[in-house]
């Protein structure tokens, strides 16, 4: 079973809230703060931020663990394997626009 359009539409409408969300955004550049720390950047052996994969990962991290907690509350089940897969495709493609958004804040 792949995404139906409603869970597909709910999925885009997740994302562009973190987006556009400007809590959302300021709990992220708090997260960034950190990491530009000398002591941080020694310890985890990184130049500066945009270098830090770490925050990309936490990013699509908290989005796929967000989207799973909404579907299951829509639909009252868990997401299939194959609806998974297509989730992440989808947030593969949008994970550049979420960097930049994140990157202008």
């Amino acid at each position: 079973m792949v995404l139906d359009q409603q869970a597909k539409g709910e999925l885009e409408k997740y994302i562009d809230k973190v987006i556009r969300d400007e809590e959302y955004l300021l709990y992220w550049y708090y997260l960034m703060s950190r990491y530009r720390h000398e002591d941080i950047q020694n310890i985890l052996q990184y130049k500066n931020e945009e270098e830090l994969t770490f925050l990309k990962g936490a990013t699509y991290g908290a989005i796929v663990g967000g989207y799973a907690e909404r579907f299951y509350a829509l639909f009252q089940r868990n997401l299939t394997t194959e609806e998974i897969v297509e989730m992440q495709e989808v947030l593969v493609n949008r994970m550049r626009e979420i960097k930049e958004r994140f990157l202008r804040f």
